[in-house]
């Protein structure tokens, strides 16, 4: 089945049978090099003016570290995910509250492996389609981007992911070892664990750039030209409201931190229950 048929699954279908995920197409062409022009014919590549050039190299390099992205969080998912929740060792290596304790750390990856599927599937069967000469990814970004707002779960949780992740590392030896083995798994590329889950909130940022540069090479009488205007302001949009997100989540965690450290009796001041004075509220 192909994965641009993703979507006519089950995501308990998709995570139970490894051929209905992500996989390197054999017809993908950005699988096949580091940059457009190590790729294609230089016959075609001489009778391209020096702009659309440019413009192939950005749309190239969008979809060629969109695979990247999505092969990362598939090793997340394969290396520490389901071993951690669906493993017959959950409950030692975490502990007794390993589902709920999973959660924290991973929040909804599934969910944004999933879109993401969807989004590279798209724009590489776009690329196949153009045999590499990509005429309007505009209309393909513009279908997905306003997914990512699935990411608004996962980064507003991101530093309480990165809390508990450091907690365990030092309370329990069992998951100790149990990261110190993953890691070890050359899927990892000597990444840790930390390292990938700063990587969608790392994207989320990087999609107005990466469409900043395909636009900069779109001439405005190109007909793909609209389609990324508005991709530009969706992309940002979507970025501006998990910045939002992520910062009333701080907020709130600032607050509960500061009612933790407070000991209040009703009818006298308030006093802090340590020495120290409170820490400042920055916004």
């Amino acid at each position: 089945m192909n994965a641009h048929l993703l979507g006519a699954v089950s995501q308990d279908d998709w995570l139970a049978v490894p051929s209905l995920r992500h996989k390197k197409s054999a017809t993908s062409i950005a699988s096949e090099g580091s940059t457009w022009s190590a790729v294609m014919y230089p016959q075609l590549i001489q009778s391209l003016s020096p702009e659309e050039r440019k413009r192939q190299e950005a749309i190239f390099e969008f979809i060629k570290t969109e695979q990247s992205y999505v092969r990362d969080l598939q090793v997340v998912m394969d290396v520490f995910i389901q071993p951690l929740t669906l493993g017959p060792h959950a409950a030692t290596i975490l502990g007794p509250n390993h589902v709920a304790t999973g959660k924290q750390m991973f929040a909804n990856w599934e969910e944004i492996l999933i879109t993401n599927v969807a989004f590279l599937s798209d724009l590489e069967l776009r690329q196949e389609q153009d045999d590499g000469l990509v005429g309007a990814p505009g209309e393909v970004i513009l279908e997905h981007i306003g997914s990512m707002r699935c990411y608004m779960q996962f980064c507003t949780g991101q530093k309480q992911a990165l809390t508990t992740l450091t907690q365990l590392l030092r309370d329990r030896l069992e998951f100790k070892d149990f990261i110190k083995q993953r890691q070890g798994d050359p899927r990892c590329r000597s990444l840790d664990l930390s390292s990938y889950l700063l990587k969608p909130v790392q994207r989320l940022t990087r999609y107005p750039l990466l469409i900043k540069q395909v636009l900069h090479y779109t001439p405005e009488v190109h007909s793909d030209h609209p389609a990324l205007v508005q991709c530009l302001s969706t992309a940002e949009k979507v970025l501006h409201e998990v910045n939002e997100g992520a910062r009333t989540e701080e907020d709130n965690i600032k607050f509960a931190e500061i009612a933790a450290r407070v000991d209040l009796v009703v009818g006298q001041s308030v006093r802090f229950s340590s020495a120290s004075a409170p820490f400042p509220w920055n916004i």
